[in-house]
């Protein structure tokens, strides 16, 4: 049982090192599979892709996808992109991509550096997104603060 175990485990690290590319997320959406692939070539930088054809590159040490679910009838997908960052105390930062039926892709810049992702709504076309500070303040309360994404431009509130 033990050498079956081993070969196994040993069999999957080969696989593992000697795989070019590795796929760090992946999400399947209504126009296609969308996800976040480190660049064999680059370190740090990973390729959003859409049925694996790159849309768009960020730099980052590592990524994680969220779909945002379709408010009714919604004809586009929405998806938060989270980018960890190298440094000591502010890690995270945000990029919102919608993708439309005919698969054209709408990126926001990026948003929430050293903030946490506390919560997504949707209605009628227009995302909120509701980030949280890591620290807390003077009043012994953690910074909220919220995006609007509408019409492919994004608004603090």
């Amino acid at each position: 049982m033990h050498l079956r175990v081993l070969t196994f485990v040993s069999a999957m690290f080969i696989a593992y090192v000697l795989s070019d590319v590795a796929i760090a997320e992946e999400i399947v959406s209504r126009y296609g599979k969308i996800s976040a692939v480190e660049l064999p070539n680059k370190s740090g930088s990973y390729s959003i892709g859409l049925d694996d054809k790159s849309i768009t590159t960020v730099d980052a040490l590592a990524v994680s996808l969220y779909r945002v679910t379709p408010s009714k009838n919604e004809k586009v997908e929405n998806i938060i992109v989270e980018k960890v960052l190298p440094g000591l105390n502010c890690h995270n930062e945000y990029l919102l991509v919608t993708i439309s039926q005919d698969r054209k892709s709408i990126f926001s810049p990026s948003f929430g550096k050293c903030m946490e992702l506390d919560g997504v709504e949707n209605l009628n076309e227009r995302v909120t997104i509701r980030l949280h500070s890591t620290e807390i303040n003077t009043n012994n309360k953690l910074r909220i603060d919220s995006y609007v994404w509408a019409n492919g431009k994004l608004n603090k509130i």
